[in-house]
């Protein structure tokens, strides 16, 4: 199935009617068809962020829609992680395996 990143904009957009991204987004999401949608941690806390001053009914909302998003089976949010510092180090010091790559020590990130 095809994989779609979605950042920030998209799910403000997607979510608030108000936005003046909203139609663009909704037709956005019906082009793509059945496809999987990627985001990351990182993502999540910033669409958290974005309604963070609004008032409590939005936040719960917004909070409800993470629970939502997580639990959604055709949207993968990557976890946040320092692996990427990790495997570097790592490499950088000769402690990883001739010919091991990044996708080898973290391949739940790239399903």
């Amino acid at each position: 199935m095809k994989k779609v990143f979605a950042d920030t904009n998209y799910w403000v957009a997607i979510t608030n009617p108000r936005d003046n991204l909203h139609a663009l987004a909704l037709e956005a999401r019906k082009k793509a068809g059945s496809v999987v949608i990627v985001t990351t941690d990182e993502v999540m806390v910033e669409y958290l962020n974005f309604f963070s001053k609004q008032s409590e009914q939005i936040r719960a909302a917004t909070l409800k829609s993470i629970k939502t998003i997580r639990s959604n089976p055709n949207i993968v949010v990557a976890p946040q992680t320092d692996l990427p510092h990790v495997w570097w180090t790592r490499r950088a010091s000769g402690l990883t395996s001739a010919g091991r790559d990044f996708q080898h020590e973290a391949p739940h990130i790239y399903r």
